[in-house]
């Protein structure tokens, strides 16, 4: 008798153990995608976000990505610097999206040494621009020797004078 109401009650409870997990593995969908630019080639290195959530993903070098949706949460934010955050509805099939170039520009925006974007007019200290042009027309034959002699409190200095050598700022 014992025996018995111990099986049922192991049984009941393996029955109640697998249904919770049955549940809780259908609540996730599995989504793939892959993204593209306006001239269909993958664009490397795009956030996938979960809308109203933290959850993220970065697509990989075929811009593909795979993420994992919790239940009700449909919508994904594609985003990736230079071009304009799209929203779209992840379905049942695999995604293709297609993100358009952006018109914005950021012309007076200042990155300090530390990664912190700025104003240029916010700014306590005196910045310093160089043009394409200037280092374009310098006639060195690397980018840290066309910087020397361009802006004040810029050092650059050789460690050989090889052309093409290495140098420091």
């Amino acid at each position: 008798m014992m025996k018995t109401i111990f099986a049922r009650k192991t049984a009941m409870l393996l029955v109640v153990g697998l249904l919770c997990m049955v549940q809780a593995i259908a609540q996730n969908k599995l989504v793939k995608g892959t993204i593209l630019d306006e001239k269909k080639l993958p664009v490397a290195g795009a956030t996938i976000t979960v809308k109203g959530t933290t959850l993220s993903r970065v697509s990989d070098n075929n811009g593909t990505f795979s993420i994992s949706l919790p239940a009700g949460k449909d919508i994904l934010v594609i985003s990736f610097i230079g071009y304009e955050n799209q929203e779209v509805n992840a379905g049942d099939q695999d995604l293709l999206v297609s993100l358009r170039v952006t018109t914005t520009s950021l012309d007076n925006v200042v990155v300090n040494a530390l990664g912190f974007e700025t104003r240029k007019d916010k700014l306590g200290y005196a910045t310093n621009r160089i043009s394409s042009e200037a280092v374009g027309n310098s006639g060195e034959a690397g980018l840290m020797q066309a910087l020397a002699g361009k802006s004040s409190g810029v050092r650059v200095s050789r460690s050989s004078g090889d052309p093409g050598g290495s140098s420091q700022i």
